[in-house]
């Protein structure tokens, strides 16, 4: 099933960013590399096809990327994912500008459908400018995606997984205008607060709002940071079939200097 590891690693930070990665492979799983100095991580899956699987952690950012996919227009991309135990995933994808690689930024929960591991079947939509279909298996063994999502501070599990995502239905994203004592709290390390937010859709409105990853980790500030997004009216093409679905997204600000 699997090329050699240090191909697949090499392409895959060609396209997201360089490294000296040291490896670390185990019988059907993912091939692991770090580069400690560099605070990156690296779990990478090849098949004879060509294409890789790729999840990185680098400085506490998460990354997934499919690479060497049938050329198409850069851009956007939805693509249905579906396990051979019958879950599912509808996922949108950034095309980057070389048409065969697609990438997804700050998603755990895309990471910890991967570590189900067996048959996993890829489809782009049928109105996609290239459509394609392919059928992978997946390792059995997630012990490389735990280590990246340890990496960048995510749970291996999480109580959300299986809710059903609001994306294909939104029809606005909600604005989220970090606080001013969140802004305005001094910090040491960096100036830029990222915080990814978790939103159950109830009488449409979003509810139950919480942070579930802080870049750096401030856990009250996140919170805080979620609380915005409480009580926000919901704006979907069908806000009956939004009813209990998941809204997942990242906020970004910087904290001002004194």
């Amino acid at each position: 099933m699997k090329l050699s590891a240090p191909l697949s690693v090499v392409l895959a930070l060609a396209c997201l960013g360089s490294t000296n990665p040291a490896f670390a492979q185990t019988d059907d799983d993912w091939d692991l590399s770090t580069a400690p100095d560099q605070q990156t991580t690296v779990a990478t899956v090849d098949y004879s096809s060509g294409v890789s699987i790729v999840v990185l952690c680098r400085a506490g950012t998460l990354r997934t990327a499919i690479l060497r996919l049938p050329p198409a227009s850069p851009g956007s991309a939805w693509y249905d994912l579906r396990l051979g135990t019958g879950q599912t995933m509808r996922k949108l994808w950034e095309r980057r500008s070389d048409g065969t690689t697609v990438v997804a930024d700050s998603d755990d929960r895309l990471v910890r459908f991967l570590k189900a591991g067996g048959p996993l079947s890829i489809r782009s939509d049928t109105e996609a400018d290239a459509p394609f279909r392919m059928e992978v298996d997946l390792p059995t063994s997630s012990t490389g995606l735990d280590a990246v999502l340890g990496a960048c501070g995510y749970p291996t599990t999480n109580d959300r997984d299986r809710a059903p995502r609001l994306d294909d239905l939104l029809i606005e994203t909600p604005v989220v205008i970090m606080p001013d004592r969140v802004l305005e709290r001094r910090v040491s390390r960096t100036s830029t607060f990222q915080v990814s937010i978790s939103c159950l859709v109830s009488n449409g409105r979003y509810t139950a709002c919480r942070s579930e990853h802080e870049v750096p980790a401030y856990p009250a500030d996140g919170q805080l940071v979620a609380a915005e997004l409480e009580g926000v009216p919901v704006r979907a093409s069908d806000m009956a079939a939004a009813e209990g679905r998941l809204l997942d997204m990242v906020v970004t600000g910087s904290r001002r200097r004194r």
